[in-house]
């Protein structure tokens, strides 16, 4: 899910908050945060509560709320840009999609050499394996997103 106002945040914060005494703890942020469409660990989320409970009462405010969550969502739309120009990189004839030819000039741009077609099909049934296979064994962006955050690329 993007989130594209504050207003989806105060909706977000709203619908966590079962109590409505205007705190969410862990649990309830890490409720906000699979709603919003991202996995976080205990430890990742304990991190943000951290750095957010500026009272250190174990739960967070809604405005402090907002603020960090419009920190965390630029970082992370910075992240998703930085995936996109990878993306766009491979995605040589900017269908969306890269496609075996597309793998294997970019690798041999890269990497300055020769790579074999028996190369690239390996890594493409590995690309399509880790990621949701397409049809016609082409990559989407989305694909290219799961298959980077399973091999532990960070932007």
């Amino acid at each position: 899910m993007v989130v594209s106002s504050d207003i989806e945040l105060e909706e977000q914060f709203r619908i966590v908050d079962l109590n409505k005494d205007g705190f969410i703890d862990a649990e309830e942020l890490k409720k906000v945060m699979k709603n919003l469409g991202m996995k976080h660990s205990d430890e990742e989320i304990s991190l943000m509560m951290q750095y957010a409970d500026i009272n250190g009462s174990g739960k967070i405010e809604e405005e402090d709320f907002m603020q960090v969550m419009s920190e965390y969502l630029d970082s992370e739309n910075e992240e998703t840009l930085d995936v996109r120009d990878l993306f766009d990189f491979f995605d040589s004839d900017k269908d969306g999609f890269i496609s075996q030819q597309e793998l294997q000039f970019a690798i041999k741009e890269v990497l300055q050499d020769s790579i074999s077609a028996e190369e690239i099909e390996t890594m493409m049934r590995l690309a399509c394996g880790k990621a949701r296979k397409s049809k016609d064994a082409m990559i989407s962006f989305r694909d290219f997103q799961l298959l980077l955050e399973d091999v532990g690329f960070t932007a």
